[in-house]
């Protein structure tokens, strides 16, 4: 009994520790980041001096109240520029707006099921084939169907590949989140709703990011159905700080998709999206273009925003659970989240253990794309997976 609360003890000094450097290390580069913003505002405030005493010629230059005739007249001038440029910001925007509402209005892709009243888009690839795997899509994907293209194709030529586009992303329908709270238990609901409309009865679930997260509730909720479990840098919970940082971070991102920035940051590249397509698959145009303007019009809807609000939540209820014993589970991580979060690796270790047939496997990468980058190497280990289970 001592040796189990020495071990709890130390667990949570640990997960403290983690905290505490993480936010250590936040404020330190909030502070470095205002060092810099001071440094940059000094330096054009000194430029602009320096230009007014070189090119100014009047001989009046250094009078006071020359001095506040000059910068009342150049304070006109730009608020001048700023409306002008605001304007046409504005009129960009309604314009590029109007486009992108009608290329949506016009594209399709993926079947249309009915759950619970509501439309969801699901797309299917290798069909004809007897095994299936079910793509849980991380969060804020623009449009799953698209962002996982890559990984579908790849491993359709030796299962039916199905990915699901849960409500608020990509072509499915937005729900009030007020009526449809983003628990895990609604979304693993309306998920397995999906499948069993698709005629599914036994699969295999492949989660990324939160995808996982889901993934596990599943496996434990309907663990008849399920012959094994893939996940992609799962979403495990590490430390609430940190979760709540994430939210934070998705919540701003979301405000500035709303003024508008990332469409300017798209105008010369239709890939430069804050979760973009992956670079190294040949999109027709047709789909960069629609990939964009879903990004724009519906990736931070309220109803996604209400997920990552209550991932925290949903994290802190699945804490303490684990994989079913009979599930077999190959569990992928990437190098840069290792890196980045101390406990990444034992937080999805502890997910194992109860498990008879459990493997953690680290691969070189970023979270986005490391699994296509990878995708040799996780092909092969699939396919011995899947034959183990056999």
């Amino acid at each position: 009994m001592e040796e189990k609360d020495q071990k709890q003890k130390q667990s949570q000094t640990q997960t403290e520790n983690e905290t505490k450097s993480y936010a250590q290390a936040r404020e330190e580069y909030q502070a470095e980041q205002r060092k810099t913003i001071m440094k940059w505002m000094c330096g054009i405030l000194l430029g602009c001096v320096v230009l007014y005493v070189i090119l100014n010629k009047n001989e009046d230059k250094y009078k006071i109240s020359y001095i506040l005739s000059f910068l009342y007249t150049t304070l006109k001038i730009f608020v001048l520029f700023i409306l002008a440029v605001l304007l046409a910001y504005i009129l960009f925007t309604v314009i590029s707006s109007m486009i992108e509402k009608q290329r949506l209005k016009s594209y399709k892709h993926g079947i249309k099921l009915d759950i619970n009243g509501h439309t969801m888009v699901v797309a299917q690839y290798g069909i004809e084939k007897e095994r299936s795997i079910i793509i849980l899509t991380g969060l804020l994907s623009a449009s799953p169907a698209l962002h996982y293209k890559p990984l579908a194709e790849a491993l359709s030529d030796r299962f039916r590949v199905v990915i699901l586009e849960p409500f608020g992303y990509g072509l499915s329908e937005t729900l009030d989140p007020k009526e449809h709270e983003r628990t895990v238990q609604n979304i693993v609901s309306e998920y397995h709703a999906a499948v069993k409309q698709l005629g599914i009865n036994k699969y295999y679930l492949l989660g990324h990011s939160i995808g996982g997260t889901y993934s596990l509730y599943w496996a434990n909720t309907y663990p008849d159905e399920i012959l094994g479990c893939i996940l992609f840098d799962g979403m495990t919970y590490y430390s609430e700080e940190l979760m709540v940082e994430t939210d934070k971070a998705i919540q701003n991102i979301a405000s500035i998709n709303r003024l508008g920035i990332q469409r300017l940051l798209s105008i010369f590249d239709d890939k430069k999206i804050f979760l973009p397509l992956y670079s190294k698959y040949n999109y027709t145009k047709e789909e960069v273009k629609i990939f964009k303007a879903l990004a724009l019009h519906r990736a931070y809807n309220e109803l996604v925003l209400n997920e990552s609000k209550l991932m925290l939540n949903n994290l802190i209820f699945l804490k303490d659970m684990k994989f079913p014993k009979q599930i077999p589970v190959l569990d992928y991580v990437c190098s840069v989240n290792v890196e980045a979060v101390p406990n990444f690796k034992d937080t999805h270790l502890a997910l194992g253990t109860e498990c008879n047939n459990y493997e953690l496997i680290e691969l070189e990468g970023n979270h986005l794309f490391y699994f296509m980058d990878n995708f040799d190497v996780i092909s092969k280990k699939i396919d011995s997976f899947v034959a183990k289970i056999k």
